[in-house]
């Protein structure tokens, strides 16, 4: 079980780290987000590591606002860390967890100091597509039956707008009323050559943009992710990590219009019941790092002098 609770980042927290250090508000998407259609900013970040645009992200914030069609609307960070209103039914928006540790055993993970602030590495996520000849390769092994697979699974939703009454195409070609219906596609994790990876589908994309292998993604295409240690900033006083991706998207706040919308919200669902599990590392390298803890402490350095994911 998990000893901490994955939520987003709460309006309040939002202000306060607009008043200590915005630059750690503006947080770019994974090449995950991009390929569930995640929106950027039109142009890229001003650090010239990253490779993509930043991102909007939503916050958990039950403050309500209402449109003056009556929607409901709730508060996202944008890519140049300000607050502003977003329909709460808006599925593009990328997700940034948060974790919130319920002891201190976050401290064990080993801290290091970055130009950007203290950071830490914890769980692992698929994230990053892989080259175009390690494409062939494990396409190869997938159709030939030859990955093994960890026995973890990802789960992710697309949104899709469908008429909300069907009618035959001699009454009328063109709908009037649409609604957003969620689709569930769960991929499996494979091994690899001592590491994992996981083949998904790319969704209907609104943008275009370049992935950090320099390929320009298309709508509905597979793709190949390497399965990567996620790289969190460390609040030491509130015991808390604060992802510097946007791992995922796909998931709007609510379209249900009462009290307490994220409360009751599908989002909440999703970040418990799917992303709180799924962070957490298949036993495959669970049991190489528990059995060799001087291991660890190497992939660990290793993985903070990686520039690519930090």
């Amino acid at each position: 079980m998990a000893n901490f609770n994955l939520r987003l980042l709460t309006k309040d927290e939002v202000e306060y780290l607009q008043s200590k250090n915005p630059n750690l508000l503006i947080a770019t998407p994974t090449d995950m987000a991009l390929l569930l259609n995640c929106y950027t900013y039109n142009r890229k970040s001003i650090d010239s590591i990253e490779s993509h645009p930043p991102c909007y992200y939503f916050t958990m914030t039950n403050d309500d606002i209402y449109y003056t069609s009556g929607a409901r609307l709730f508060f996202e960070v944008t890519p140049l860390g300000n607050i502003r209103s977003e329909y709460a039914d808006y599925p593009s928006n990328g997700i940034r967890p948060v974790l919130e540790f319920l002891d201190d055993s976050f401290l064990e993970l080993g801290i290091k100091d970055t130009p950007d602030g203290k950071m830490t590495i914890y769980g692992e996520y698929p994230m990053w597509v892989v080259s175009d000849e390690l494409a062939d390769i494990l396409n190869q092994n997938y159709y030939s039956d030859n990955l093994q697979k960890t026995g973890k699974r990802y789960t992710f939703i697309e949104w899709r707008e469908v008429p909300v009454v069907e009618t035959t195409a001699e009454e009328d070609d063109d709908y009037d009323d649409y609604e957003l219906k969620p689709k569930t596609y769960v991929y499996d994790e494979y091994y690899y050559n001592e590491k994992k990876y996981v083949r998904i589908t790319s969704y209907y994309l609104e943008q275009t943009r370049e992935l950090s292998n320099g390929v320009i993604p298309s709508e509905y295409e597979d793709y190949w992710l390497e399965v990567v240690p996620i790289p969190w900033f460390v609040d030491l006083d509130k015991h808390k990590l604060i992802s510097k991706y946007c791992l995922v998207s796909g998931v709007p706040i609510s379209f249900k219009n009462y009290k307490d919308v994220y409360k009751n919200s599908f989002m909440k669902e999703y970040l418990e019941k799917y992303l709180t599990p799924e962070i957490i590392p298949s036993q495959v390298r669970v049991s190489i790092l528990d059995d060799n803890p001087e291991l660890k402490k190497v992939m660990i350095k290793d993985f903070c002098n990686n520039r690519k994911y930090w």
